[in-house]
């Protein structure tokens, strides 16, 4: 704890004294990840907050970090797979034994589909056609046919049909999927799953009165 002296004496008597000092060795505080890399996709370090954006239809419950920190341990350890469907937690060790936590948050990008040409008719516009994109995977669409009243003459039901179709791009019809409804109400048919890809597409309906509508969308 303090210095220690020691003392040598000579035949002749003559001392020399030696003065001995020990110090503990300064531990490191240094706890920080560095760099946080998923299949050549490094991380976005922000505090103590990791994310990554995978491709899309990346596997994500099961992926192995490569990890750089500063620290003298990590756990998990880099190179152990983890599921990342919800956000891990990494703790990086000091020499002192200090810790500090980082949150790791890994996504893909949702598929989404873009129509050229709109998605909604009614009477007055009873029909839309165009491109189809779908981007980052497979989507499947609802299309929904509403008639919201009855003719005001006699009770006639309003009525309204529609029909989506979806082509490839050799113009072979890959989906159609038809709605009918009247007198008040709405129906929704839904499509089967639609590959990532660029297609035609067409819409198309008739509608008895001005209330009545149709709509494609697709289904998360």
């Amino acid at each position: 704890t303090n210095p220690v002296v020691y003392a040598v004496t000579a035949e002749d008597n003559t001392t020399q004294e030696y003065t001995v000092t020990v110090t503990s060795p300064v531990l490191s505080t240094t706890n920080s990840i560095t760099q946080f890399t998923i299949d050549g996709v490094d991380g976005t370090i922000t505090g103590t907050d990791i994310t990554l954006t995978l491709p899309a239809g990346t596997d994500i419950s099961s992926l192995s970090p490569t990890i750089v920190h500063t620290g003298e341990t990590i756990s998990p350890n880099s190179g152990v797979a983890q599921d990342f469907t919800d956000p891990v937690v990494y703790t990086v060790t000091a020499e002192d034994n200090t810790a500090q936590e980082y949150t790791v948050t890994v996504t893909t990008p949702e598929p989404t589909a873009t129509f050229s040409d709109g998605t909604y008719i009614n009477q007055a516009s009873s029909s839309k056609s165009g491109t189809l994109t779908i981007v980052n995977g497979s989507i499947a669409f609802s299309l929904t046919t509403v008639s919201l009243e009855r003719d005001a003459n006699g009770g006639v039901p309003d009525i309204a049909q529609s029909i989506f179709e979806i082509q490839d791009s050799e113009g072979n019809i890959i989906e159609s999927i038809n709605g009918f409804t009247s007198g008040g109400s709405g129906v929704i048919s839904e499509s089967s799953l639609i590959p990532e890809g660029i297609y035609t597409y067409t819409l198309s309906g008739t509608f008895i009165s001005t209330s009545a509508y149709s709509r494609v969308s697709s289904i998360d």
